[in-house]
């Protein structure tokens, strides 16, 4: 790495409280900040929403975090079918991360 480059990283990190770098890929930066909170979100005792049962809220959380690993994971599949299956993993978790974002609390 260029120091000067380095250099440049660490006054906008001071400075912006990131780097132009995180903005640059800025879904692989939220999914590697979300992913391991989502987990540990799963892993507390968590009350689910009014309308949703604890094993529901479970399985919904589940999705999510399938979705974050996915878009992490640089192994995509040879085939057209498991590219499509994998893309529709990632649109249903995402889809469910939107729709319960804010019951995401404890």
């Amino acid at each position: 790495m260029n120091i000067k480059y380095w250099f440049k990283q660490i006054i906008q990190k001071i400075t912006k409280g990131y780097t132009d770098e995180e903005t640059r890929n800025l879904n692989h930066h939220l999914c590697k900040f979300i992913l391991p909170r989502l987990k540990a979100f799963r892993n507390t005792y968590i009350y689910p929403p009014a309308f949703m049962t604890c094993e529901e809220w479970r399985e919904n959380i589940d999705k999510m975090i399938i979705a974050f690993e996915l878009i992490l994971d640089d192994n995509m599949p040879e085939l057209v079918s498991e590219q499509l299956k994998r893309q529709k993993k990632i649109t249903e978790g995402l889809q469910l991360f939107a729709r319960y974002f804010q019951h995401l609390w404890w």
